[in-house]
């Protein structure tokens, strides 16, 4: 399966290319190497934010699709946010 995310970390614009990816039972999740803010990669929202407030704003993701060999993205529009207790948060940290 293709996934596809903005790169930077809408929290503090860090790269997120060296983010850890977790395929769990409850989703696919992403964590920004700085500062371990965690998303769902479904929807993009931020399921962990250490701060808690303000919240942080949710990841941008994308329809990824193949045809012919050629990868197409487009930006998904209409997935609702997802967030979890601090409890089930902390099992993917």
């Amino acid at each position: 399966e293709l996934i596809a995310v903005q790169r930077s970390c809408p929290h503090a614009g860090i790269d997120l290319r060296k983010a850890d990816l977790e395929d769990l039972a409850e989703g696919t999740f992403l964590a920004c190497p700085a500062h371990f803010y965690v998303f769902d990669v479904a929807s993009g929202s931020c399921v962990w934010d250490p701060n808690q407030e303000p919240n942080t704003p949710s990841l941008q993701t994308f329809d990824v699709k193949v045809e012919g060999g050629i990868v197409w993205v487009s930006p998904k529009s209409g997935t609702a946010p997802r967030k979890m207790c601090r409890e089930e948060a902390n099992k993917i940290q």
